[in-house]
């Protein structure tokens, strides 16, 4: 990994409007799209630190989205900073 030493892992982070999200938990988050903005849903894997040294004194805390599958049934990953809180929780209904 890496010879940084980083605080430990938290067990969830808050989104947008400050619900828990946990690994397994679903959400939906912003991305930009050449000169347009797309929503994507996806699932909380995991949260992990770079693994690179950090700029400035504060690492960016990442979580790790399942996003599908490639054409082979490979499970597809996307990374996301947790720091620019463009991600909400979805909950079922009812």
């Amino acid at each position: 990994m890496s010879t940084y030493d980083y605080p430990p892992l938290p067990e969830f982070v808050t989104d947008l409007i400050g619900r828990e999200v946990r690994p397994g938990d679903r959400i939906v988050y912003a991305v930009r799209v050449g000169n347009s903005a797309e929503m994507f849903s996806a699932t909380v894997n995991n949260f992990q630190w770079p693994k690179a040294k950090p700029y400035g004194n504060q690492p960016i805390l990442k979580m790790k989205l399942l996003t599908g599958q490639d054409r082979f049934g490979e499970p597809t990953y996307s990374l996301i900073e947790e720091v620019h809180k463009r991600f909400a929780k979805i909950e079922p209904l009812g």
